[in-house]
């Protein structure tokens, strides 16, 4: 179903992303067409056409939900150096904790 690479990569980057974006997982319902991978809350395996047409591993990310108030807020704010105040807690921007949360992972 997932190759070990894809396991491995998708760990490492959702371990990055939660304690860059500190939102919980996701629980996908029945009929989902969601399987959970391994242990970790945040992985699933999907069956994504997507990920049949590229020869090699293939994460999909989705950490922020637009229907979430304050990644709505964030996003809102757009692309910003340095911290902003979001809610009383000083923040980066919402697309550089995405980009550097993946790198680090």
């Amino acid at each position: 179903m997932f190759a070990p690479a894809e396991l491995a990569a998708a760990e490492a980057i959702c371990h990055s992303l939660a304690n860059a974006t500190k939102l919980p997982p996701v629980e996908y319902g029945p009929g989902s067409g969601s399987v959970r991978a391994g242990d970790n809350p945040y992985v699933f395996a999907r069956n994504l056409a997507a990920s049949r047409l590229v020869d090699g591993p293939v994460v999909f990310l989705e950490p922020y939900y637009q229907n979430n108030r304050i990644v709505y807020q964030r996003i809102q704010l757009g692309d910003y150096e340095g911290l902003r105040d979001v809610n009383g807690v000083p923040i980066k921007s919402i697309f550089r904790e995405y980009a550097d949360a993946v790198a680090d992972g």
